[in-house]
């Protein structure tokens, strides 16, 4: 971004909380201005379409960043389409359209995305991040899809380390305001082609790309389609599984 959010607003940092996105929230609503909520442990963390995420004491990165300086933006969710950028850059992962950070076929976390009015009635955009970097095994359920980065490299990984490296990366990219602002830094990174995705129809479909506004490019068959919302399927278990 323009200026580095880390040096714009003080963090407001915990040992602990329910979810750093309701946290986030509850700042925002009280005229309160940080930059971004950091905390040691999540305990209620959440993903896309209220799933839950798992996360460990000092194994997870949890954070939600509040983008105060970007309120009213047109389209929000390339916000959190570049911290995706940012976070694949800092721990040398991929991204997959549109929330999904992957290692060797794993996905070792995830960015959500909420937009939510300030105490002004301005439209602010609540960022979270959620790492898998110390884990050493995962619940049953996900065991399949999910992995962390010391599962995978066989490294320690501090938390707050990690978060300082994305938030250099990411006042390192323009301010994304449309695609194409975005659309090279993320094409260095992106492994979508060829992803299963399924559908809010129930079909399964094949990604092709992410289209001029961030959207996602996918066949089902042979018919093309354009899509805002699908589930990303890791491994061959029920798609429709908790994710991580």
């Amino acid at each position: 971004m323009n200026v580095p959010i880390s040096e714009t607003l003080p963090w407001y940092t915990l040992e602990e909380v329910d979810s750093t996105q309701n946290t986030a929230l509850k700042i925002l609503r009280d005229g309160r201005s940080f930059g971004g909520v950091f905390a040691r442990n999540q305990k209620a963390g959440r993903g896309r379409l209220g799933r839950e995420w798992h996360s460990e004491p000092d194994a997870s990165l949890t954070a939600t960043l509040i983008f105060h300086e970007q309120a009213n933006h047109p389209k929000p969710y390339l916000l959190g389409m570049a911290l995706g950028v940012a976070a694949a850059g800092a721990i040398g992962c991929k991204v997959q359209w549109p929330n999904d950070l992957v290692l060797d076929g794993f996905k070792v976390g995830g960015i959500l995305t909420e937009v939510q009015r300030d105490a002004a009635g301005h439209s602010v955009a609540l960022v979270g991040i959620g790492l898998n970097l110390n884990h050493l095994r995962f619940p049953e359920e996900i065991a399949h899809r999910a992995a962390s980065l010391r599962m995978i490299t066989g490294q320690i990984y501090a938390p707050s380390a990690v978060m300082d490296s994305i938030l250099a990366q990411l006042s390192a990219l323009p301010e994304p305001k449309n695609w194409s602002d975005l659309r090279p830094h993320w094409e260095r990174l992106d492994s979508t082609p060829g992803k299963r995705f399924l559908l809010p129809t129930g079909e399964t479909a094949i990604a092709v790309s992410v289209g001029t506004s961030g959207e996602l490019i996918c066949k089902v068959g042979e018919e093309e389609r354009v899509v805002l919302a699908a589930d990303a399927i890791f491994g061959p278990q029920d798609p429709q599984l908790p994710g991580v």
